[in-house]
C-alpha cells in the first residue's frame, strides 16, 4: 500500500484534535467566536474543524481562502500545525486520508457538533465570495435523510473525490460517515489517480463526485465496482449521459442531487434512469414566489423557509421539474427570454458542449443590452460560427449572442461549477 495513504480511526482522530486544541487554547479570547479554516489538505482542515468543536468555536470553511480574518476569527499560523504534526508523528501535507470507524462511533464529536453553527463560503456562479451560516442540527437532519436514501449501514465505506469543506462534500463525507458509522476515504485527485496499487479500497459502498470528475470516475470504474454513485447537480452533458450505458456494469445506482448552500438539499433523481424530475426530500415543500421560489425545509433550522431564484414546476407524488433561475430572465428587443433556453439550444447545436451566456444591460442600446456567450470547444472557426448562426436562426426567433467566445477549457471550481466572473476575465481581451 502506498505510503501516501494516511489512516486514522475517528476516536483517535478526535483525541488528537483535542490535543491540538489544547495546544492553541491560549490563543482563544472572548472576542474569538469562530475558527478560520482556509483551503488546506483534507486531514489538516478536518483537524482544525475538530479542534474548533473542542474549543467551542464555530468553524468557518473558507475553501477559496477569500476572507480577511478579523478580530472575531481565530486564524492560526502554519507553524503551529507543523510543530504539532512533528511532535505527534503526523503527516503535514500531501497524503490521501482515511477515517475509519475502528473503536466505535464518535458520539462525543456529534454532540459537540450539534451545538455549533457552521459557516461555508460560497460563490455560486459569480465568484464573489459570501459566507453563509448553517445550523449543525439542520445539517445532521439532512445527513440522516441521506443515510436512509442510500441505505448505508454501519461498516460501509465511502470514497469521496470531493473536498469536505463545501457543504455538499461535508455532508457526504464527514457527517454521513459519522451518522452511519462508515469509513470515509478522502481521495485527492490532485495527488494521484485512485488505483488498487496506491491505496484505493477494493470495495466501496458509496462514491461521492461531481460531473467535472468524469474521467477520474471512469478510471476508478476500471478498478472497482461502486454500488452507489452520488453527484452534485451541475452540467453533466449529453455525451456523458450516453456514456453511462458503457459503464453500467461498474455501478448499480447513480444519484444526482439538487440543492445549494442556501437551501440545503432540495431533491434527488436517478440519472442512470430516464426522466428529468427530482423527488423532494422528506419534509421539503416548494411554493412559487416572486422572482423565484420559496423553499420550506426541515434542514433550515431555525428558519422555516428560504427564498431561492430557482423556478420549479410542481408535479404529482412529491416530484418537481427544475425550470432554471428567475434571475436568468432577460429582456431583448422588447421580448423576454431565459439564458437557459439560449444555452440549451446552443449546446445542442454544438454537439453537447457546455455553453454559458450572460446578458449585459445597457439602456442606451436599442435592444436593451448585449447578449454574450461562451462555448467550451477546442475546434472553433469562422466557418463554424457562420454555420452555427444560420442553424440557430433556423430554429426560432431567439437572439444569437452578439459576442461569442470559444474557450478550450472553462474555469471550474472544486465542485465542477463554471465561474462566470472567471470566464469574463479569461476572455476580456477576446474580440470573437
Amino acid at each position: 500500500m502506498s505510503m501516501s495513504l494516511f489512516e486514522m480511526s475517528w476516536p483517535d482522530f478526535w483525541l488528537k484534535a483535542g490535543m491540538f486544541a489544547e495546544s492553541i487554547k491560549s490563543l482563544k479570547t472572548s472576542k474569538k467566536k469562530a475558527l478560520w479554516i482556509p483551503s488546506l489538505d483534507p486531514h489538516h482542515g478536518l483537524f482544525l474543524f475538530a479542534a474548533a468543536l473542542h474549543l467551542e468555536l464555530d468553524p468557518i470553511f473558507d475553501e477559496k481562502s477569500a476572507l480577511d480574518p478579523d478580530e472575531s476569527f481565530l486564524a492560526l499560523h502554519p507553524d503551529l500545525w507543523r510543530r504539532f504534526t512533528k511532535a505527534q508523528n503526523l503527516p503535514e501535507s500531501g497524503v490521501q486520508f482515511t477515517l475509519t470507524m475502528k473503536g466505535g462511533c464518535l458520539l462525543d464529536g456529534l454532540e459537540a457538533f450539534a451545538k455549533r453553527r457552521i459557516y461555508f463560503c460560497t460563490s455560486g456562479t459569480t465568484a464573489k465570495a459570501k459566507t453563509l451560516c448553517k445550523s449543525a442540527l439542520g445539517l445532521l437532519l439532512e445527513a440522516r435523510q441521506l443515510q436512509s436514501l442510500y441505505g448505508l449501514d454501519k461498516g460501509s465505506k465511502i470514497i469521496t473525490l470531493v473536498r469536505p469543506f463545501h457543504i455538499y462534500g461535508f455532508l457526504h463525507s464527514v457527517l454521513l460517515s459519522l451518522v452511519s458509522g462508515s469509513t470515509a476515504v478522502f481521495w485527492s485527485t490532485q495527488l494521484s489517480l485512485p488505483t488498487l496499487d496506491n491505496g484505493l479500497p477494493l470495495d466501496a459502498d458509496l462514491l461521492i463526485t461531481v460531473p467535472a470528475h468524469w474521467s477520474t470516475i471512469t478510471h476508478l470504474w476500471s478498478q472497482i465496482h461502486t454500488p452507489t454513485v452520488v453527484s452534485s447537480s451541475a452540467f453533466f452533458g449529453e455525451e456523458r449521459t450516453l456514456a453511462l450505458s458503457e459503464h453500467r456494469h461498474a455501478f448499480d445506482r447513480y444519484f444526482e442531487l439538487l440543492g445549494s448552500t442556501e437551501t440545503g438539499g432540495i431533491g434527488y433523481r436517478r440519472i442512470d434512469h430516464e426522466g428529468c424530475s427530482f423527488r423532494l426530500f422528506e419534509g421539503v415543500r416548494i411554493e412559487g414566489h416572486e422572482n423565484g421560489s420559496r423553499i420550506y425545509s426541515p434542514f433550515l433550522v431555525p428558519d422555516l423557509y428560504v427564498h431561492s431564484p430557482d423556478q420549479f414546476e410542481i408535479l404529482e407524488n412529491g416530484c418537481v421539474l427544475h425550470r432554471g433561475r428567475a434571475d436568468r430572465v432577460f429582456k431583448f428587443a422588447g421580448l423576454r427570454y431565459t439564458l437557459g433556453e439560449i444555452e440549451d439550444l446552443m449546446s445542442r447545436l454544438c454537439g453537447g458542449a457546455t455553453v454559458v451566456c450572460a446578458f449585459e444591460e445597457n439602456s442606451k442600446s436599442a435592444q436593451g443590452g448585449r447578449l454574450r456567450g461562451w462555448v467550451e470547444t477546442t475546434t472553433p472557426s469562422a466557418q463554424d460560427l457562420t454555420s452555427l448562426r444560420t442553424a440557430y436562426q433556423g430554429l426560432g426567433n431567439r437572439p444569437f449572442p452578439g459576442v461569442l467566445h470559444f474557450v478550450p477549457v472553462f474555469p471550474r471550481d472544486a465542485q465542477g461549477k463554471v465561474s462566470l466572473l472567471d470566464l469574463q476575465r479569461l476572455t476580456s481581451q477576446d474580440c470573437s
